[in-house]
Formats: structure tokens, C-alpha cells, sequence
């Protein structure tokens, strides 16, 4: 009669302090678990390469060559973004605003500012890809020709 009685009641507390223990050694790290959240949300840089825009003036053309590139915030959104299609996508989009911006007093100045440049591309993009937080003009040069 003792015997079953201390199996009864033993053998739950046993079974119940390891699975507490295991528990306890099997629990995520909450420290680990903030690292990988907060890679998971560093942003990152998708490059999308040269466009080259005309911008006619009065007797020359000038060509505005630039290499861009997007920031997102967040690994998801950059494999989402970095997709060729895409990335294709945006291209042409910078490219539509360059071409809109050729026409304004900002690419007629002798020298492009590089930052007002990024912020007018920033505000383009957004409007069709909302996840892009920053552009980055990476270079911008300019070449003129003679119009003929």
C-alpha cells in the first residue's frame, strides 16, 4: 500500500521538476532574441546602378549620368525590393523622375547638389514603393554637348 502511494505522488514531482529543468535549459536567450530582432529591422542598401538623363538647355544638352541606390529598413523588405523585377521597377521610376526634374530650374544649375538631387527622387519613389526610406546618389556627373 506504501508503495503505490509514493509512486503516486513521487513520481508526478519528479517528472515535474525535469520538465521544469528542461524547460528552463531549452528557453530561448532574450538577448539573442533582441539581437536578431533588431537585425531583422537594420536597414539596407539596394543597389540599383547608373541612369542617365538629357536635360535640354538652350544651346547645349547636357547629360546627367547618376548611380543610385535605395534604403529599406528591414531584411524582409529588402528581399521584397530586391527582386529583378523590382529593382527594374524602380529603376524606371527614378528614371521617369529624373526626366520630370530635367525640365525644372534644379538640373539647369552648373552644379548638381547631390542631396536635393536624392531628396526629390526620395519623394518620386515613395509615392509607388512606400517602403523605401532613403536614396542615395551615389555619384552624379554631368557631360555637355553642342545642340545641333
Amino acid at each position: 500500500m506504501l508503495k503505490p502511494l509514493a509512486l503516486l505522488l513521487g513520481l508526478p514531482l519528479i517528472c515535474g521538476g525535469v520538465g521544469y529543468g528542461a524547460g528552463l535549459f531549452l528557453s530561448p536567450d532574450p538577448v539573442a532574441q533582441a539581437k536578431a530582432a533588431e537585425a531583422a529591422q537594420a536597414p539596407e542598401t539596394i543597389p540599383l546602378g547608373r541612369v542617365v538623363v538629357q536635360i535640354y538647355k538652350a544651346r547645349q544638352v547636357t547629360y546627367l549620368a547618376t548611380d543610385l541606390a535605395v534604403t529599406v529598413k528591414g531584411r524582409a523588405n529588402a528581399i521584397a525590393l530586391a527582386s529583378p523585377a523590382t529593382t527594374t521597377a524602380l529603376r524606371d521610376r527614378a528614371l521617369t523622375v529624373l526626366t520630370d526634374a530635367a525640365q525644372t530650374p534644379l538640373l539647369h544649375e552648373d552644379k548638381i547638389d547631390k542631396d536635393r538631387l536624392a531628396e526629390l527622387l526620395r519623394i518620386g519613389l515613395v509615392k509607388q514603393f512606400p517602403r523605401v526610406e532613403k536614396v542615395e546618389v551615389r555619384a552624379a556627373a554631368t557631360t555637355d554637348s553642342p545642340r545641333s
